[in-house]
């Protein structure tokens, strides 16, 4: 997806804490997780750059931590931000705030069950115009590594 970020002229931040805890659950269904939520963001970053040829920053930026025994990553998107009367729906399948044939309204929805069966949280914070935050918390394997 990176050359898809750069071929689309938005920057991508990574800040990835290493040595973090392991966590338990598929690599194939958390790699979705976050192919879904990247692909949001990576079109709200177009939609924006549509309507507003100065759209300015042009980012998504990932932070990866541990936190109270739990490991976080967080993705921040520059762009057109989520509506607030839409924001607490955004995870009902079938709703998008896409256009109509732009997308499905299951990427989320998907996401959600996905990251709830790994016993995690997903957590939206946007603001209309300046962008997204999705934040991810999955509890830290407590079982010894095998290093």
């Amino acid at each position: 997806m990176e050359n898809e970020l750069l071929l689309e002229n938005i920057t991508l931040k990574l800040d990835l804490k290493e040595g973090l805890p392991a966590i338990s659950g598929s690599n194939q269904q958390l790699a979705q997780v976050f192919f879904n939520v990247m692909t949001n963001a990576r079109e709200a970053i177009g939609e924006k750059m549509q309507g507003d040829s100065e759209s300015g920053d042009c980012s998504i930026s990932i932070q990866t931590y541990a936190e109270k025994n739990r490991v976080v990553a967080t993705v921040v998107d520059s762009g057109i931000g989520i509506p607030s009367h839409m924001k607490d729906r955004i995870f009902e399948p079938f709703f998008s705030t896409k256009t109509t044939g732009k997308g499905k309204g299951l990427g989320l929805a998907i996401s959600s069950q996905i990251v709830k069966t790994h016993a995690g949280d997903i957590l939206v914070n946007s603001k209309e115009g300046e962008g997204t935050t999705f934040t991810l918390s999955f509890p830290a394997d407590s079982r010894p590594s095998d290093a």
